[in-house]
């Protein structure tokens, strides 16, 4: 009965025992189950996430199997091609993409299956549905066989619009094009030197034209233009060089020798700086001017000629024209403002004394204009100076209307001699002989006038409206007879100071406001008149140009 009692007892042990195993086991794996359960909801969360992450980004993510089938798509496609996903889940890529394009990405798909690659990128041009044409670039990863790591089982990649970039990079090829198509038509040579490695990085294939050496002498000898600069401009560019280190752009002529040839090259070099403003490159252009410096020559050497005879001609224009000191001894108080608007001036001036057929010797005073100015100017004011001259010594002369009447026939004998050939060349000119004895003053004039001031009066005796030279219907011109009185200022002058421009709002001066300025100072000596007339008319032209020759004859009658 005991050894009942004992087996019992062992054996509700042993049951006890194994339900309290039973019961740890039990615990252990629910434990088990709800960490599992825990990773799980993890799991399922950052797959969530992940997904939410794909659908949003801003890229297309897409997977394909082998036959190029798309088998997921993110909603990105549909903001980037216009195609809903479900439109092409399905359909293969070729679909999509711009026909010119095909055969280079089946080209480069088949690359995977043939050479193993894991990744590929390339750039291509798809369709959009709306049947416009955008450019993407894509990245391709190959997806390997678990059991077999060398078989292909499809694609994954990823799609990014890169369509504005593209564009701009064509855009900017195409200057890049047309840019290195001028630079290499063109006659002139264009460079870039690389400061920081110091190389050519670029020099167009004209420079063995101009420069007389290939691409290559430059590529490979950064210094190869200093063998060819003559040894005395040596130091023009390497000064010039030395500027351009330190921010400064140059131009510079200088002489290289050539295939024993010394030409002239013109070079223009511009800095480049950096975002942080250091030099880093230097671009320039080299042109050949040897034609333009030896033209250049050849024309310094004919203005020295042409300097040299207008020199001339002014020394002859100032040998005729009586001096001041002639003026002031012939009428005290007088003065002569002559201010041609070249080196030789159509304008001339006359005082003399003329001795009439009674024996009479009579102060007499001109003022001629002439056709023209500088040069031209200057040989038909000689020739008329020494006309009226011509006409002092003539009998048949008798007033200063005769005597332009007289000017008149022989200047048209000479400009016209040839019937089939008139020259309209001539001259204005103011005529007056002073007779003290009778207070008279005899004046002729063609369109210029005599001006007397008496008192606070401006009298006015008004040229002929003929000039002195071929005219269709020539008329005798008019003889003025003028009383003149003590004190009176008689003053003839070119239209040069009343036709100037200037002033605030570039105008001509005008005969009004000159006669206000003659009434102004008519009290003082005619030497401070003739000062008072110059800074006048320097102030009105100030900066303006001279538009002609300027005489002013002043005297006081005494």
């Amino acid at each position: 009965m005991e050894l009942a009692n004992s087996t019992i007892e062992l054996i509700l042990i042993v049951l006890i025992l194994l339900v309290i195993t039973l019961a740890f086991r039990l615990i252990i794996s629910f434990k088990k189950q709800q960490k599992l359960s825990t990773k799980i909801t993890v799991l399922q969360s950052e797959k969530n996430q992940f997904e939410h992450m794909i659908e949003t980004v801003s890229d297309i993510i897409y997977s394909a199997n082998i036959q190029g089938e798309f088998t997921y798509l993110n909603d990105t496609v549909e903001s980037i091609t216009g195609y809903r996903k479900e439109e092409i889940l399905g359909t293969k890529f070729q679909d999509i993409i711009e026909k010119s394009h095909v055969k280079r990405i089946e080209k480069a798909f088949s690359d995977h299956f043939e050479k193993g690659l894991k990744q590929s990128q390339h750039e291509l041009m798809i369709k959009r549905k709306d049947g416009s044409t955008l450019w993407v670039g894509q990245k391709v990863t190959s997806i390997f066989n678990k059991d077999n790591p060398k078989q292909i089982d499809g694609f994954y990649g990823i799609v990014r619009d890169i369509n504005d970039k593209k564009q701009l990079s064509l855009k900017l090829s195409k200057e890049e094009k047309t840019l290195r198509q001028i630079t290499e038509t063109l006659n002139d040579v264009f460079y870039l030197f690389n400061i920081e490695k110091n190389k050519y990085e670029y020099i167009s294939p004209n420079c063995n034209n101009i420069l007389g050496a290939s691409r290559n002498s430059f590529y490979e000898n950064n210094n190869f233009i200093d063998t060819l600069i003559h040894p005395e401009d040596l130091i023009l560019t390497t000064n010039a060089q030395k500027n351009l280190k330190n921010g400064i752009a140059y131009d510079i002529d200088f002489r290289i020798i050539s295939n024993d040839e010394i030409k002239w090259i013109n070079e223009k070099s511009f800095p480049i700086l950096n975002k942080h403003g250091e030099l880093v490159l230097n671009s320039g252009i080299c042109r050949d001017i040897t034609g333009f410096k030896l033209a250049q020559e050849v024309i310094d050497l004919q203005n020295e000629e042409i300097s040299s005879s207008i020199q001339y001609a002014k020394n002859l224009q100032d040998a005729v024209l009586p001096s001041s000191e002639r003026l002031l001894k012939i009428v005290p108080d007088s003065f002569i403002f002559f201010n041609p608007k070249n080196i030789v001036s159509g304008d001339f001036y006359v005082v003399d004394q003329i001795r009439t057929n009674e024996g009479l010797s009579l102060p007499t005073l001109i003022v001629g204009d002439c056709t023209g100015h500088g040069v031209p100017g200057a040989v038909l004011s000689l020739m008329c100076n020494v006309l009226v001259r011509e006409s002092f010594s003539r009998t048949e002369v008798n007033s200063p209307a005769e005597a332009l009447d007289f000017v008149r026939n022989r200047l048209i004998a000479f400009l016209c001699a040839h019937e089939e050939q008139i020259i309209n060349d001539g001259m204005d000119i103011a005529f007056c002989v002073l007779n003290k004895a009778k207070n008279q003053l005899y004046f002729a004039g063609a369109y210029i006038s005599c001006v007397i001031i008496r008192d606070n009066r401006i009298i006015e005796y008004k040229g002929d409206r003929q000039h002195v030279g071929y005219t269709r219907n020539p008329k005798p011109f008019i003889n003025h007879i003028i009383d003149i009185e003590k004190g009176d200022c008689v003053f003839l002058f070119t239209d040069g100071y009343t036709d100037q421009f200037g002033g605030e709002r570039n105008k001509k001066y005008s005969k009004k406001r000159l006669h206000q300025l003659l009434l102004d100072n008519k009290h003082l000596p005619m030497k401070q008149i003739s000062k008072r007339l110059e800074e006048e008319f320097k102030a009105w032209k100030n900066d303006y140009e001279q538009i002609d020759d300027v005489t002013f004859l002043g005297i006081r009658i005494d």
